[in-house]
């Protein structure tokens, strides 16, 4: 009897936790920071204004808040990442600059600008009871479950006296901070992402980093900021494992669409007229078929050599307009429409030839020059020649293999107005990477430009064609050419001014 009793006493307590836990509500904050994602350049006098706010006086405030900071003037890859938010959080295209906050996807959480930011981002920190981070691919988490798939590009991780750097080697990251020194380890083995978390959070940083690998650096370790440095007694390099699948950042570059730049390229008219010019001269003039093959070989690889140059300062070019803010967001549009531009006028070239179009073929005052510097003519009239004889040995001496490089390298000049337009668009894109990473992406490029002559040269020393042929062939089907370039960089175009490819 007696323990029935004690029995419905414990049923009745457990009755009455279930009860107080239903209609007693718990405090549901699990997040012990407040996170806030910035972007800013060094550079920036706006972001001059912002940073010491933020760093200096904010962090120092609010021991709970996280700054995810992005600086996109020197990381070029930065601004993806930037450009990747404002689709995601759909900025108006008058509010895509920096200074800017992300405190939320509501029009009014994402603050741009040094005054709006200056005047109300502590106030909205006080505000909000929890602040998630806002992520690149628009979702949302706490900073305790935040990944590093989550973070692409080179971010800096503040909190306190404290700032997380990511370097450009894999997986490996930055911790600076003030306060008492660890013992110095020289290890590089990876340690698990729950690091970045613990060690920011943690009272005393020296207790965390006795269970981890990392690199000592020498002290004092500064980090730029816009117009100063801030200046931390303590830094360690270490290897942070990755989880997860990143979030891509090479949507604008895709191998499609530099593969399609360079065939628009590739079946230009005025890069074949070139060339059936140069082999040519070199059967007129009564050189063996293996002349052709030489010569035309080295007219070949001059072209390559020079256009992978013109690539080069084309990307360098565009990296250095990129420093324009306003047209840096815009960049991608603005070559999409210059390729709609090259579509029509290829296209008006079909539907009416006229030859030495503009942007599509080489101007027509141009043509006798190239003929010229081919044939070694000079443009006046040759005045004290001594005989026909050294005449013709001067134009078998141009006609060398080495005598052709020296004219590619020469003739690339008149090709650029028929050729340069789709090569302007690949550049602009390739431009958004760093030029390193760039240059394969030109050597593809320029394979596939140069291949068709390689093809022209190998058909007419084999035998299979004749240049008079292939001469004929391409007058025949010229309009059929700028109807295909057309074609692709209309629709080129399109996609990339509406995001479709």
């Amino acid at each position: 009897m007696r323990g029935n009793k004690i029995l419905k006493l414990i049923y009745f307590g457990f009755f009455l936790y279930f009860l107080f836990g239903i209609l007693i509500p718990v405090d549901a904050k699990s997040s012990s920071f407040k996170c806030i994602v910035y972007f800013s350049g060094i550079g920036c006098p706006h972001c001059a204004k912002t940073d010491p706010f933020l760093f200096e006086r904010l962090l120092k405030k609010y021991p709970e808040l996280v700054i995810i900071d992005y600086e996109v003037y020197k990381e070029r890859e930065n601004s993806q990442v930037l450009s990747a938010f404002f689709d995601s959080y759909k900025v108006p295209p008058l509010k895509r600059g920096i200074p800017i906050v992300f405190l939320g996807e509501k029009k009014e959480e994402i603050i741009v600008g040094d005054l709006p930011i200056l005047e109300n981002l502590e106030k909205k920190i006080k505000e909000k009871e929890e602040l998630k981070c806002f992520l690149v691919d628009g979702r949302k988490r706490e900073f305790e479950k935040v990944k590093l798939s989550d973070l692409p590009g080179y971010p800096k991780i503040w909190r306190d006296e404290r700032v997380l750097i990511k370097t450009k080697k894999e997986n490996e990251w930055i911790f600076a901070w003030n306060g008492e020194a660890s013992e110095r380890k020289y290890s590089q083995k990876e340690v698990s992402f729950d690091f970045v978390f613990e060690v920011l959070k943690a009272k005393n940083v020296k207790n965390v980093l006795e269970n981890i690998n990392y690199f000592s650096l020498p002290g004092p370790f500064e980090v730029s900021l816009s117009g100063k440095k801030i200046s931390f007694q303590n830094a360690i390099k270490l290897k942070i494992a990755s989880s997860g699948v990143s979030f891509s950042l090479s949507k604008n570059l895709t191998i499609a669409k530099i593969l399609s730049l360079a065939l628009v390229d590739a079946i230009n008219p005025c890069a074949f007229a070139v060339l059936v010019l140069m082999l040519t001269a070199i059967l007129v003039y009564g050189e063996k078929r293996k002349k052709v093959l030489y010569g035309g070989l080295s007219f070949v690889l001059a072209v390559f050599l020079m256009y992978f140059l013109y690539g080069i300062l084309i990307v360098k070019f565009f990296q250095i307009i990129q420093f324009i803010t306003p047209l840096k967001f815009w960049l991608y549009k603005i070559l999409g429409g210059v390729a709609v531009v090259l579509g029509i006028l290829n296209i008006k070239d079909f539907i009416k030839y006229q030859p030495g179009g503009l942007f599509t073929e080489m101007p027509i005052g141009w043509r006798q020059r190239v003929r010229r510097l081919i044939y070694n003519i000079p443009s006046i009239p040759c005045v004290g020649c001594k005989s026909e004889l050294k005449i013709k040995e001067s134009l078998k001496k141009s006609l060398s293999p080495i005598g052709c490089f020296v004219t590619g390298l020469l003739v690339t000049f008149f090709l650029l107005p028929c050729t340069i337009g789709p090569y302007i668009v690949a550049g602009g894109i390739l431009s958004t990477i760093e030029l390193i990473k760039s240059l394969p992406w030109l050597f593809l490029y320029n394979v596939v430009f140069v291949l068709p002559m390689i093809l022209i040269v190998g058909l007419v020393y084999v035998g299979w064609r004749q240049v008079k042929d292939i001469s004929k062939w391409k007058e025949e089907n010229i309009t059929k050419f700028h109807l295909i370039a057309g074609i692709i960089m209309l629709t080129l175009g399109i996609s990339m001014i509406f995001g479709l490819f």
